[in-house]
């Protein structure tokens, strides 16, 4: 309770003498900022205050390298992509039928005198960037907590984009709101909430963004609000707080010092966007290593290296990666599967290193993780066989590892030695944590996934359930105990299988990823920690330890300076996402 006073309270009001930084231009691709215009309602200004949320003046611009491409903006908040899932419910055009409520919290470690929500138009389509159907109709407003109880006393404040109060937003397209002049303390938590439809009357397809912070059940974050809330004032309908729905890709804003906070975007592919951790695409190894610092998620599910450096494979992200300070790259798993060549995966890694080091990030390269087969549902190294491209995989991580002028730190950073102000390139190796040999020994290029640490901790006998569940009358879990553990299916029908637990009642586990067949009163399981389901993705013993593996080389890689006008060094924000994760 005290702390989400203080924090309620550090959203206040900043002084209207305070200049603040404007944009002057965030380069080619994205909309220049249109001059402020809020249009909120005819309230009073103390009613504002007490809300937390207070209008700032805005000041003439100020140039310096940096506003060449992100225009003196810093990513606020950490989001939970939800690219790689698909594309989201149909809407009818024209009706703002689908609302989502978000929490965004300061990470940027310093005061913010603006922020300013970043939109994009895009989706997965067979494990490529494609166009959506239609162009979006969007409206947004920026609200304290509390907002959705009492809006009479604690109002919104109201986003335009353009000068328009709705806006639209074309297919493939991106668009930086027009800002709002608010003062938001390092750690402090505002809410974006977001209504969406389509830009004519003809149905169509909106993209899921990300998976909202917000509610109490299922994989919701309890922020204190409960889990649903309507606002007959602004949008008229809100979805379940815990679902996918469509939001900003990126919050961002301006320091009050004018300097630009430290922050990363991963990309990758359906391992990086969290498949099979046990919130589905919502965490993943690369979001619980990059926990506590400002940035997002813009990988696709299937998605190779090679395919996001074609003409059209990154057109719509890289408005949103480039005000990442750094890029951390998890992609190769499947140009390796592909049979891709080592010289040709080489080259890719290369390339994709080239395009984000030339304007200024650092590049960091993740080691690729183990791909193997298993008669026994990855419970030990025994039964795992490597597949026929691990000679390709070994040798890439052994480059990747290489401190010698033929690694990759080496030749990446000799790519762009001549450009001036270029970022850096790094590895991380999360393929360290769960990577062991035949004897089960961790072992860098050992070939298998670790077995599963503290052996079985569950047996019995189904007595029904479904391709996403496992049921068993005959049991009494504690609710949500098995939570990330995996359910091997060892006889009877459906045997063979694996379920990782999502969450779980007292006798119905309820699987984040969907079975083959349904188990009946013949099947009988194993419950363990399991570090892979398909030998190919880790499950959420995997994701964790190829996190821990990595996470300690990030942060000390994001506290260098590298290039920017940077608030450094500082450590990661002790945000609740992060708090948790540790736990």
């Amino acid at each position: 309770m005290g702390q989400d006073r203080q924090r309620q309270q550090s959203l206040r009001r900043h002084p209207g003498e305070q200049l603040m930084r404007r944009l002057a231009h965030i380069g080619a691709g994205l909309a220049i900022l249109a001059q402020l215009a809020l249009g909120t309602p005819a309230l009073a200004q103390s009613a504002r205050d007490a809300a937390g949320l207070a209008s700032t003046a805005l000041s003439a611009p100020t140039q310096s390298k940096h506003f060449a491409r992100t225009g003196g903006f810093s990513i606020v908040s950490r989001v939970k992509a939800d690219f790689g899932a698909g594309l989201g419910a149909t809407a009818t055009g024209g009706t703002f039928g689908m609302t989502q409520r978000i929490a965004h919290t300061n990470l940027t470690g310093c005061e913010l005198t603006s922020v300013a929500p970043l939109f994009s138009h895009w989706a997965p389509a067979a494990g490529v960037e494609s166009n959506t159907s239609q162009d979006l109709m969007i409206k947004v407003a920026i609200e304290p907590k509390g907002t959705v109880t009492d809006q009479a006393t604690n109002p919104p404040l109201y986003v335009q984009g353009r000068g328009l109060e709705v806006f639209t937003l074309s297919r493939r397209g991106s668009l930086i709101v027009d800002e709002v002049p608010v003062s938001v303390a390092a750690g402090a938590t505002f809410y974006e909430r977001t209504g969406v439809t389509t830009a004519t009357a003809a149905s169509g397809t909106i993209p899921r963004s990300q998976i909202a912070r917000g509610g109490t059940a299922m994989w919701g974050e309890n922020t204190g609000e409960g889990a649903n809330a309507n606002d007959s004032v602004l949008f008229n309908n809100v979805t379940n707080n815990t679902v996918a729905g469509y939001t900003s890709s990126l919050m961002l804003g301006r320091c009050v010092s004018g300097k630009i906070a430290p922050s990363i975007i991963g990309i990758g592919d359906s391992i990086s966007v969290g498949s099979h951790d046990y919130i589905p695409n919502g965490l993943g190894w690369v979001a619980r290593a990059l926990a506590g610092w400002p940035g997002g998620q813009l990988g696709i599910a299937g998605e190779k290296e090679r395919d996001t450096l074609t003409a059209r494979g990154f057109m719509a992200r890289m408005p949103i990666a480039r005000f990442a300070t750094a890029i951390l790259d998890e992609y190769g798993t499947n140009d390796i599967n592909a049979a891709d060549s080592l010289a040709t995966v080489k080259a890719s890694i290369l390339a994709s290193a080239l395009r984000f080091q030339r304007q200024g990030q650092a590049f960091i390269k993740a080691t690729i993780l183990p791909y193997t087969t298993s008669t026994n549902g990855w419970f030990d190294v025994a039964g795992q066989t490597v597949t026929g491209n691990e000679a390709v995989r070994a040798a890439v991580n052994s480059w990747l590892r290489d401190t010698s002028a033929n690694g990759f730190v080496a030749q990446a950073n000799a790519q762009v030695a001549s450009i001036p102000s270029a970022g850096r390139a790094y590895v991380v190796d999360p393929a360290a944590g769960v990577e062991v040999d035949a004897s089960g020994a961790l072992t860098l290029n050992g070939g298998f996934w670790m077995a599963a640490p503290g052996g079985i901790l569950d047996s019995g006998t189904a007595t029904g359930g479904s391709t996403s569940s496992v049921i068993s009358t005959a049991k009494a879990y504690g609710v949500n105990a098995l939570r990330g553990y995996v359910v091997h299916t060892t006889g009877g029908t459906a045997a063979g299988q694996i379920c990782v637990v999502a969450y779980n009642t007292a006798t119905v586990i309820t699987c984040s990823n969907s079975m083959p067949l349904s188990p009946d009163a013949t099947t009988t399981f194993r419950i363990y920690r399991g570090l892979a389901v398909d030998g190919l993705h880790p499950a959420t013993e995997g994701h964790a330890r190829a996190a821990a593996a990595a996470k300690p080389a990030i942060d000390k890689i994001m506290s260098l300076p590298i290039g920017f006008n940077l608030d450094m060094p500082r450590l990661p924000a002790n945000d609740n996402e992060a708090e948790r994760l540790a736990a």
